[in-house]
């Protein structure tokens, strides 16, 4: 069996798979991270892969619109959902760009889940959304973002690429993100 995901290796999304895979005691499965809902949707479709996991709702964010969109031309089966605490972390390239931070890139439900945190700690920051959390920590350590580049993601994807963790848990207040096991 093939699962797909929305968002790259140790995104949220990616944990919310290996939860589904656990609770329906999977075997034999291949995942597959697909970035964007809108690429797990697509993948459904041409039946590359059996089943797909997605983010729909977070308490802080709200409505997860890129989800809302993939969803509007087709027949989305919701098969199961879960919510899983989500906590984000504030990486840099290393600990020498700790004073050079001139932008935060992340995911845009990252970005309204941490916005208060961020006016803050960094009000004259310039804010950019990126197509997945754990991908910005791949692109900051590949040096495909400046060095003056912080990122908003998972402490395991920070860890993973071997940045420099500034702070965590910068969730303005808890953050619950419901994610949902689907098929077409």
């Amino acid at each position: 069996m093939i699962i797909g995901f929305q968002g790259v290796k140790n995104s949220n999304s990616e944990f919310a798979t290996n939860f589904f895979i656990n609770k329906h005691n999977f075997k034999n499965i291949k995942k597959v991270p697909l970035v964007s809902s809108k690429g797990v949707v697509k993948a459904l479709k041409e039946g590359k892969i059996d089943l797909g996991v997605v983010a729909i709702k977070n308490n802080l964010g709200g409505i997860v619109e890129e989800t809302k969109e993939a969803f509007q031309d087709c027949s989305v089966q919701i098969l199961d959902t879960t919510k899983l605490q989500i906590h984000h972390c504030l990486f840099v390239y290393d600990k020498n760009c700790v004073e050079k931070i001139d932008t935060i890139l992340s995911h845009k439900q990252a970005l309204l889940q941490c916005r208060d945190y961020i006016n803050q700690k960094f009000p004259q920051i310039v804010v950019k959304e990126a197509e997945d959390t754990a991908i910005c920590a791949y692109y900051l350590k590949k040096d495909k973002l400046s060095k003056n580049h912080a990122v908003i993601c998972s402490k395991r994807a920070g860890e993973d690429n071997s940045l420099f963790m500034i702070d965590e848990n910068i969730e303005d207040k808890r953050s619950i993100t419901q994610f949902a096991l689907i098929k077409i």
